[in-house]
């Protein structure tokens, strides 16, 4: 009987331990972009139609986009936005193989993968999900 005891504290103890480290490790940050046309162009999947935008100077190595999921209307907007202007200033997105003109997709993947991304555009926020296709 203390034998079974034992088990199941074993057993409830791992799972806790294993749904904490899942928790963590799928914990992503949100991140509120100012829409900006200087950088980001606005397209109309032509087969799909589906709403996606891709940053201009991008796909040296293949094509990164952020495919449009969700439109909310917005009346009063408290969150902060990122301007695109400072997330292309990083040097991650610029590997030197390109002499700093054109933005690394394969490390914009990298980056807005670890994100949950709005982009607040007019009176909406736009919720857009990162992906990449390799040409």
């Amino acid at each position: 009987m203390l034998n079974k005891i034992k088990i199941i504290f074993l057993t409830l103890i791992t799972l806790c331990l294993f749904s904490k480290i899942q928790a963590q490790t799928n914990a992503k940050d949100t991140i509120f972009i100012k829409y900006d046309k200087k950088y980001l162009i606005e397209k109309i999947h032509p087969y799909e139609n589906y709403t996606y935008y891709y940053f201009k100077n991008s796909g040296n190595n293949g094509s990164f986009f952020l495919k449009q999921k969700n439109i909310s209307l917005i009346k009063n907007y408290e969150n902060e936005t990122t301007c695109i202007k400072n997330i292309l200033s990083k040097k991650q997105f610029y590997n030197g193989k390109n002499n700093n003109r054109i933005i690394d997709d394969w490390e914009l993947l990298q980056y807005f993968n670890k994100k949950i991304i709005y982009l607040v555009k007019n009176d909406s926020i736009i919720e857009l999900e990162p992906n990449y296709m390799i040409e």
